[in-house]
């Protein structure tokens, strides 16, 4: 059984427990770590604490293979690349190569189907037109699905979120079996946006849900405030953050009728201004008053969006 929870323990104490998959923490780093936790560069906003996904009643192994580092249960896997500054000044070609190497490596240890990315990069708005970080990270990933033969229909859950310091990273879980992509009646699908948004649109899906040994899962992807296409409620804080809750709520309304079992364990919210941080956390404190919810400072895809927000269910 898959779970998630937040801890203020060290990433060396948390991986001493037998059933850790992987510790990700959040401060101003974004290196391969010694301790094994995956550095995300991010810094959350309160008290320091890393996130951990694990498995229950399973012993995990652990390895590296090209720059690739993984942890592994008997049906998932949890695979990390790291980006270099150096890296990240072309971070098309460097995402095209980093995404490459993850999905041979995921094919390789036998989970080929992965239903779980994120992505912190660097400076995510910089650039004009084409040229902007996000826009080339894009067309890098896409590159890379295409040379896998990855269909937009397989395009898994994912978060792309920018930090504040140097070098990226990539990781993802992966399973041993398929995972159904969800779309979201009210927006675009995310692989078909139109010209305006770059000339590769973002690949990836608006929630996965997996069922593992009997156990429904259910990822919903970095949601902001978009109907359709285009963003709404520019300037509005309050505004944008109705119109991503009820993006999220459509999206458990959608997989309860599919049948997904599964209830919400976790939230992440990322705020673009720290100033935000009191009305967001207000905010979700009312609407999901007992699920445990981290804040991190990060620059969200488009720099008219204050706020993304992902969720994990269990």
């Amino acid at each position: 059984m898959l779970f998630n929870y937040f801890s203020s323990d060290s990433p060396s104490d948390l991986y001493k427990l037998r059933e850790t998959l992987a510790v990700v923490n959040f401060n101003t780093d974004c290196v391969a770590s010694p301790d094994g936790a995956i550095s995300s560069g991010l810094r959350i906003f309160g008290e320091p604490v890393n996130e951990v996904w694990g498995i229950r009643g399973e012993s995990i192994e652990h390895g590296q293979t090209g720059r690739c580092s993984w942890r592994q249960s008997s049906e998932i896997i949890c695979a990390a690349i790291w980006l270099s500054a150096d890296e990240c000044a072309d971070i098309e070609a460097s995402t095209q190569d980093a995404y490459a190497e993850i999905l041979a490596t995921l094919s390789s240890q036998g989970y080929p189907y992965p239903f779980r990315f994120w992505n912190y990069i660097p400076k995510i708005n910089h650039g004009d037109g084409d040229q902007e970080e996000y826009k080339k990270f894009c067309s890098g990933r896409l590159q890379a699905f295409r040379q896998t033969n990855l269909a937009e229909e397989s395009f898994p859950a994912a978060s792309a979120l920018g930090h504040h310091t140097h070098g990226g990273v990539v990781y993802v879980l992966s399973s041993k079996h398929t995972g159904i992509h969800h779309k979201n009646q009210l927006q675009t699908d995310a692989y078909k946006y139109p010209r305006q948004y770059g000339a590769n649109s973002p690949s990836f899906a608006r929630a996965t849900s997996i069922t593992v040994e009997n156990q429904d899962l259910f990822f919903i992807s970095g949601t902001a405030s978009i109907i359709g296409h285009k963003t709404m409620a520019v300037g509005d804080l309050k505004g944008q953050l109705d119109t991503t809750v009820n993006n999220i709520q459509h999206l458990i309304d959608h997989a309860k009728q599919e049948g997904c079992a599964a209830s919400l364990k976790t939230i992440k919210a990322y705020i673009r201004h720290e100033q935000d941080l009191a009305t967001c956390k207000a905010f979700l404190e009312t609407r999901f008053p007992d699920t445990p919810t981290i804040f991190l400072h990060a620059d969200v895809c488009r720099d008219d969006l204050l706020v993304e927000i992902e969720c994990f269910f269990g």
